[in-house]
């Protein structure tokens, strides 16, 4: 063996050495961090087992009456204020980059405090397309791809998610990247955290405040966020047709609400505001799944209140909040 050859194959086992190394000192530290910052006042917004066990900490006596269980879309566009100044005890189990094909782990936290209403946040487009992957996947997920049936290559995917649960830069990219622009926007950037006033915070008891390119993300110990800044959206005014709901799609959704009415809790849905113009059936959608539901597609939501294509500021929060619980008390009360 000559001496370069044997350089080389020095070199190349440094670097594999190396990479492995800090590879895994990266999974440590974002392990770590999820565990320093999951405790009764504060949770990392983006991964389901935190906020769970955040709800756990905070909710020992099991005293909810409802929990409303989605995306960051339940996270920041609901004010938990409205429903407890109605008497009712609310945990918004909205989670960052999750969607519907997450809502399994979720719902199986939820169920185990057995209150008395669930209410499962989910866009009304999201009806008429087939799930969407998830990286934060639990077994309990898994379980229930294979019961409605899902297509064979989305749950070989799902178990591929899994099985890597241990490579937490891949499983945990949008804690990653929102740390990241966190410190570009305020060390590169240096964009000013805004004031906070009663008018915009209510009861929420911040312990989190985000700077995320043009907007100010602030997270509440209850379990809510409130979004401020960002850019007015102008909401698309041309009709989206949705005709054909999907049938893995449906059978989900069917599922978690057989989970839910399983336990003698009552499943609703909203279908929270959107920024899109759909036109579809909502007789057919009542018919297949026969719950309760809150159809706030087409809600009027101002252009300046919308900070994105999915989020409103603290004043579209509030009008969608102040209408939810009309419409959800007036259900409770009927």
């Amino acid at each position: 063996m000559s001496l370069s050859t044997f350089n080389f194959k020095r070199i190349f086992y440094l670097i594999v050495f190396l990479t492995i190394f800090i590879f895994s000192a990266l999974c440590v530290l974002i392990e770590c961090y999820i565990q320093m910052h999951t405790s009764r006042t504060e949770f990392v917004s983006s991964i389901s087992a935190s906020k769970a066990k955040h709800l756990q900490l905070m909710n020992s006596a099991n005293t909810e009456d409802m929990f409303f269980i989605g995306s960051s879309r339940t996270m920041y566009l609901i004010n938990s204020d409205y429903f407890v100044n109605a008497g009712l005890k609310v945990y918004n189990f909205g989670i960052d980059a999750h969607t519907l094909s997450s809502y399994s782990y979720m719902l199986a936290k939820a169920i185990t405090y057995k209150p008395k209403y669930i209410v499962l946040s989910i866009d009304v487009n999201e009806l008429y397309s087939p799930l969407n992957d998830n990286s934060d996947i639990h077994y309990v997920d898994i379980k229930a791809y294979i019961n409605t049936h899902q297509p064979q290559a989305f749950i070989n995917n799902a178990y591929s998610y899994y099985m890597g649960s241990f490579n937490l830069i891949r499983n945990q990219w949008p804690l990653v990247y929102m740390r990241a622009a966190e410190i570009y926007d305020s060390l590169i950037q240096k964009t000013a955290l805004p004031i906070l006033t009663k008018k915009i915070l209510g009861s929420c008891v911040p312990f989190e405040e985000q700077l995320f390119h043009a907007e100010t993300v602030i997270r509440c110990t209850d379990g809510d966020g409130i979004i401020l800044g960002g850019d007015a959206v102008l909401p698309i005014s041309y009709p989206i047709y949705l005709t054909t709901l999907n049938r893995g799609t449906i059978s989900f959704i069917k599922y978690l609400i057989s989970q839910i009415s399983g336990q003698g809790i009552t499943p609703m849905i909203v279908f929270p505001p959107s920024s899109y113009h759909y036109v579809y059936n909502m007789n057919i959608i009542h018919s297949v799944l026969q719950v309760p539901i809150f159809d706030f597609t087409n809600f009027a939501i101002p252009q300046a209140d919308w900070v994105d294509a999915q989020h409103f500021n603290v004043d579209g929060r509030q009008l969608y909040s102040e209408a939810l619980a009309k419409e959800v008390l007036h259900e409770l009360h009927d």
